[in-house]
This record gives C-alpha cells, structure tokens and sequence, in this order.
C-alpha cells in the first residue's frame, strides 16, 4: 500500500509550503541487495569503480542525498548502466567511461 499525504499551507491564495510525504509499509530493501550482489558477481569491475566514485563524490560532499547529493543506490545504478552500455575491459575503463557519460553524454 502506498499512503500520500499533501499538507498546503496558504495565504490569500498563494502557496507558501508544500510538504508531500509517501509512506510504504512494503521494504525492498533485500530484494536491492540480491540484485546489488547478483550484478557485482557478473561483473567483477563494478565493485572497485563503486568505492572509487563513491569517495571521490565524497571529497567534493555530493554523496549526501540530503544535499543534493547522490545515493548509494543511485551510484551504483549509474556504474551498472554504464557497464552494459560500454563493455569495459578493466575497471580504469569503466570508470572513465562512467564518469565521461554523466559529464558529456547524458542528457538531464
């Protein structure tokens, strides 16, 4: 079940706050986590180009989804799309490619 709660705070008809929460009982979280490990099994470059990006956003503090920043999930995502998109040869590889893609490529 998925429960959507809109609280708008109004004065005079213009909207000063909007504040939309989602609440889910159901957690995929361990479903994530087979898939995180399933995928890292069928590509041993994925894992070393992980922690590499990952501190690498941190040294410039753009790890922190509460600031704008990316998370894990999303990091990998990022890595495994660009893993099958590419067919790296070694994970110097994949990183470049990686980070050339969402720099020049990627249309946001």
């Amino acid at each position: 079940l998925l429960m959507m709660v809109i609280l708008l705070d109004q004065q005079k008809l213009h909207f000063r706050k909007i504040d939309i929460t989602i609440f889910q009982k159901k957690n995929n979280g361990q479903k994530y986590v087979r898939y995180i490990q399933d995928r890292m099994a069928h590509n041993s470059f994925i894992k070393p180009v992980f922690f590499a990006l990952h501190k690498l956003l941190r040294c410039f503090n753009l790890n922190n989804p509460a600031k704008n920043g990316l998370k894990t999930y999303a990091i990998f995502l990022m890595i495994l799309i660009s893993a099958e998109r590419f067919k790296s040869l070694n994970a110097g590889h994949l990183f470049i490619n990686t980070i050339y893609f969402y720099a020049h490529c990627f249309v946001y």
